[in-house]
Protein backbone atom coordinates (compact mmCIF):
# COMPACT_ATOMS: atom_id res chain seq x y z
CA UNK A 1 0.00 0.00 0.00
CA UNK A 2 1.43 3.40 -0.97
CA UNK A 3 0.65 6.56 0.96
CA UNK A 4 -0.18 9.55 -1.21
CA UNK A 5 -0.46 13.24 -0.45
CA UNK A 6 -3.30 15.52 -1.57
CA UNK A 7 -1.68 15.92 -4.98
CA UNK A 8 -1.49 12.16 -5.47
CA UNK A 9 2.29 12.13 -5.12
CA UNK A 10 3.89 9.20 -3.37
CA UNK A 11 7.33 9.91 -1.98
CA UNK A 12 8.72 9.60 1.51
CA UNK A 13 8.90 13.38 1.82
CA UNK A 14 5.34 13.99 0.61
CA UNK A 15 3.40 11.74 2.94
CA UNK A 16 1.10 14.08 4.84
CA UNK A 17 -0.32 17.48 4.01
CA UNK A 18 -3.69 18.78 5.16
CA UNK A 19 -5.46 21.98 4.27
CA UNK A 20 -8.94 23.38 3.82
CA UNK A 21 -10.06 25.46 0.84
CA UNK A 22 -9.43 29.13 1.57
CA UNK A 23 -7.30 28.38 4.63
CA UNK A 24 -3.61 28.96 4.93
CA UNK A 25 -1.46 25.93 4.26
CA UNK A 26 -0.92 23.50 7.12
CA UNK A 27 2.15 21.36 6.62
CA UNK A 28 2.69 18.36 8.85
CA UNK A 29 5.51 16.85 6.83
CA UNK A 30 8.70 18.80 7.48
CA UNK A 31 10.11 17.85 4.09
CA UNK A 32 7.22 18.85 1.82
CA UNK A 33 8.31 21.05 -1.09
CA UNK A 34 7.89 24.73 -0.22
CA UNK A 35 7.31 24.14 3.49
CA UNK A 36 9.61 25.03 6.31
CA UNK A 37 11.91 22.34 7.58
CA UNK A 38 12.42 22.26 11.35
CA UNK A 39 15.18 20.45 13.16
CA UNK A 40 15.74 19.10 15.66
CA UNK A 41 12.21 18.17 16.57
CA UNK A 42 11.81 17.64 19.51
CA UNK A 43 14.13 20.48 20.54
CA UNK A 44 16.02 21.37 23.71
CA UNK A 45 17.71 24.74 23.18
CA UNK A 46 17.52 25.78 19.53
CA UNK A 47 15.49 24.99 16.44
CA UNK A 48 16.66 25.66 12.92
CA UNK A 49 14.06 26.65 10.37
CA UNK A 50 14.94 26.44 6.72
CA UNK A 51 13.24 26.50 3.36
CA UNK A 52 14.80 24.94 0.30
CA UNK A 53 13.04 27.22 -2.17
CA UNK A 54 11.84 30.46 -0.61
CA UNK A 55 13.27 33.12 1.69
CA UNK A 56 11.80 33.07 5.20
CA UNK A 57 10.47 36.58 5.86
CA UNK A 58 8.88 36.16 9.32
CA UNK A 59 8.49 33.55 12.06
CA UNK A 60 5.84 33.31 14.75
CA UNK A 61 5.67 30.72 17.55
CA UNK A 62 2.56 30.23 19.71
CA UNK A 63 2.01 27.99 22.72
CA UNK A 64 -0.84 25.48 23.01
CA UNK A 65 -3.14 28.26 24.29
CA UNK A 66 -2.57 30.30 21.11
CA UNK A 67 -0.43 32.90 22.89
CA UNK A 68 2.42 34.29 20.83
CA UNK A 69 5.71 33.52 22.60
CA UNK A 70 8.27 34.36 19.88
CA UNK A 71 7.98 36.64 16.85
CA UNK A 72 10.73 37.42 14.38
CA UNK A 73 10.21 39.71 11.40
CA UNK A 74 12.28 41.14 8.58
CA UNK A 75 14.13 37.91 8.02
CA UNK A 76 15.66 37.53 4.59
CA UNK A 77 17.32 34.15 4.71
CA UNK A 78 16.43 30.61 3.73
CA UNK A 79 17.63 29.40 7.16
CA UNK A 80 17.54 30.78 10.70
CA UNK A 81 18.08 29.45 14.23
CA UNK A 82 15.84 30.34 17.16
CA UNK A 83 16.66 30.04 20.85
CA UNK A 84 13.81 28.09 22.47
CA UNK A 85 15.69 27.26 25.68
CA UNK A 86 13.47 29.53 27.82
CA UNK A 87 10.22 27.99 26.58
CA UNK A 88 8.47 25.52 28.85
CA UNK A 89 8.24 21.90 27.71
CA UNK A 90 5.27 21.26 25.44
CA UNK A 91 3.84 21.55 21.97
CA UNK A 92 4.31 24.79 20.04
CA UNK A 93 2.81 25.99 16.79
CA UNK A 94 5.07 27.62 14.25
CA UNK A 95 4.07 29.90 11.39
CA UNK A 96 6.71 30.66 8.80
CA UNK A 97 6.02 33.35 6.21
CA UNK A 98 7.52 33.13 2.74
CA UNK A 99 6.59 36.48 1.17
CA UNK A 100 2.81 36.38 0.76
CA UNK A 101 2.57 32.66 1.64
CA UNK A 102 2.74 31.06 5.05
CA UNK A 103 3.34 27.56 6.36
CA UNK A 104 2.08 26.31 9.71
CA UNK A 105 3.41 23.32 11.61
CA UNK A 106 4.23 22.27 15.16
CA UNK A 107 7.24 21.23 17.17
CA UNK A 108 7.88 19.74 20.57
CA UNK A 109 10.03 21.46 23.19
CA UNK A 110 11.65 19.02 25.62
Amino acid sequence: MALRDVKGESTASNVLRWFQPGAKELCTSFQYRGCAQIHPNPADNFITISSDKEVVSAIRICNSLGQEVIKMENKSSVSTSIDVSKLQSGIYFLEVKHGERSTKTKFLKN
